[in-house]
């Protein structure tokens, strides 16, 4: 029998998911740290900085995101032997879709790449990749 166990308290949620009386996956959420990373995102470009071959994305929390020249390249473009400049990839005010890497520090915001990726429990599905990814746990 297949059961979803589901506890919401004052500062956590959690989650528990049985499978023919085995815990399978758990998971728990603190209510007050909301963490960013893997977020998708539909963002704009704000700032584009040649110099720094990177650019500023508001992704709408607060601070804006830094999305380098290599991470907003596409995968083809990532792999030639082309060089190209960050005016010829992304423009201000452009949209974007966008999954967060790295956590907010300090001053700093997010960073952000265009590469997404969305792990499952036995593939990982990358929409923008003509790859197919499968887990090793498949027999």
């Amino acid at each position: 029998m297949n059961c979803i166990f589901i506890d919401s308290g004052e500062n956590t949620n959690r989650v528990g998911i049985v499978e023919d009386r085995r815990l399978v996956e758990f998971y728990t959420e603190d209510v007050n740290n909301e963490a960013l990373l893997g977020n998708v995102y539909r963002a704009r470009v704000t700032n584009v900085l040649q110099g720094m071959d990177a650019a500023f994305v508001d992704i709408g929390v607060g601070k804006n995101a830094y999305l380098h020249l290599k991470d907003a390249l596409k995968i083809e473009q990532l792999y030639s032997k082309e060089k190209y400049e960050l005016n010829d990839v992304i423009k201000a005010g452009e949209d974007l879709i966008v999954q967060v890497i790295k956590e907010s520090l300090g001053s700093k915001g997010p960073k952000i790449t265009t590469h997404i990726s969305i792990p499952g429990r036995y593939i990982v599905l990358t929409p923008y990749s003509n790859k197919i990814n499968i887990s090793r746990k498949i027999q």
